[in-house]
């Protein structure tokens, strides 16, 4: 096989029009172009997309124009675009197509889905009409199976042995491509309702790069797995030091492999926690926050977004800091495009765990909830709050995303029989949907997905 090359990106997000700004909507067109400019430079042989094309299931006129300009320049240089649909493009559980399909009837995306045989996943060969989760495209297999939800892990032991019964061309393996919109719990640190490392481990001599989308931020596991993260920041916090963006270029020669991690160039954030112990008045507030301004250089930014993190001790009551003031004078001021002015002050500075809780994402705040919930309600089952609240992710994700009710029953048995004697109270899986609201951005699931927020 001749060396062959490929762009692997994920999570898009065209239509996101966030703050109701129209310019951070042709943001989201930009970061992807950076995408198409670099696959028509390279002359790549095809592009992968991890997931998470559109920011909403149903989108409108403007978004599916961008989306078909942005992709006519690889269809006219005759670049297959390989893509699965991630939790935001997914269609709706009882709906058939999603958007997604219609790039695909039109030619301008090859959209690999999963096929269901007696209730489960097939290995099916792709086809434009008939749809299908496998392909070879200049001898590389790619075998596409997009968002799984809950059942992510029972899929992939489905499929597990089929993989072998699958050769190239010449009867021989073929470099193969497993692309998945799911995350890993390494990766994530913790048990937060992802895929278990375990799982992609059986898959090791049957897949030689396994191509992720979901999680904002580049990821890699054992130079084998890739997580590129989203082009674009669709939320503030996924703008904290060291949460890269990007996609990845790789080519191939044989089974042989050379990764080369592409960063994309999202619109400046600018994120200033600043400390206001002390201040006598929302004058004295004021000031502090310009002199940080000032340090942080942030009016040399090219219309950057900017978010202000108030803590500390005061005297006087923090609801005496005009927030809609100073939020109008900063953008002013800065020339910014947006700013945001979270106000902490006279709030506990840490959570339970020690963390800073101006830092914290929304899925670790909501962890947290749920964590507080089984301990004060449940303290028998405290030492299993870790197991309890990954479950109650699972089943937040199924109900958002439509999901049969049925692929959670036996995960929700076993935990059951493990559980101490004590009545399980339906008040724990209600959780989900009743943690208060929180400022911060996107975790391993949106709690906002219905908006089409993740």
């Amino acid at each position: 096989m001749a060396k062959v090359s490929f762009i692997h990106a994920s999570d898009i997000h065209l239509g996101h029009r966030q703050f109701n700004l129209e310019q951070r909507f042709q943001d989201f067109g930009l970061a992807f172009k950076q995408v198409v400019d670099t696959a028509l430079a390279r002359k790549v042989d095809f592009v992968l997309i991890g997931g998470d094309f559109f920011h909403k299931r149903a989108i409108d006129a403007e978004t599916l124009r961008q989306a078909m300009e942005l992709l006519t320049p690889l269809k006219e240089a005759g670049i297959p675009v390989v893509a699965i649909e991630g939790n935001h493009d997914k269609a709706f559980y009882q709906e058939k197509s999603s958007w997604l399909n219609l790039l695909n009837a039109l030619g301008y995306i090859k959209l690999l889905k999963p096929v269901y045989r007696d209730g489960k996943v097939a290995l099916a060969g792709w086809d434009r009409e008939e749809g299908g989760c496998i392909l070879e495209e200049q001898g590389i297999r790619i075998i596409g199976l997009g968002y799984l939800g809950a059942t992510t892990a029972q899929r992939l032991e489905e499929i597990a042995g089929e993989l072998a019964f699958w050769a190239g061309d010449k009867g021989e393996k073929p470099f193969t491509v497993l692309l998945l919109h799911a995350a890993v719990d390494r990766m994530l640190g913790q048990d937060l309702g992802g895929v278990k490392k375990e799982i992609l481990d059986s898959y090791r001599g049957q897949v030689d790069y396994i191509a992720l989308g979901h999680i904002h931020a580049r990821q890699e596991i054992d130079d084998w797995v890739y997580n590129p993260g989203s082009l674009e920041n669709c939320h503030i916090d996924e703008a904290k030091e060291g949460r890269e963006k990007g996609f990845y270029y790789v080519t191939v020669n044989g089974l042989e492999k050379k990764v080369e991690y592409i960063p994309a160039s999202p619109r400046r954030v600018c994120i200033l926690p600043i400390d206001i112990t002390g201040s006598a008045n929302p004058a004295e507030v004021r000031e502090k926050i310009w002199q940080e301004l000032r340090k942080a250089e942030v009016e040399k930014l090219d219309e950057p977004i900017v978010q202000i993190v108030l803590k500390g001790e005061i005297e006087f009551s923090s609801l005496a800091i005009d927030v809609a003031a100073l939020t109008k004078e900063i953008r002013e001021g800065t020339q910014s495009l947006y700013v945001e002015v979270q106000n902490h002050a006279n709030l506990p500075a840490e959570n339970m765990e020690g963390k800073d809780r101006s830092m914290m994402t929304r899925a670790e705040i909501e962890r947290q909830v749920l964590k507080q919930l089984v301990g004060r309600q449940h303290p028998a089952y405290r030492h299993f709050a870790d197991e309890l609240v990954g479950l109650v992710i699972k089943v937040k994700e199924a109900s958002l995303n439509g999901e049969p009710a049925r692929e959670l029953i036996a995960e929700i048995e076993k935990l059951a029989c493990e559980l101490p004697e004590e009545d399980l109270s339906a008040d724990m899986v209600a959780a989900a949907g009743g943690i208060p609201a929180v400022e911060g951005g996107e975790g391993v699931e949106d709690s906002e997905n219905q908006a089409a927020e993740h």
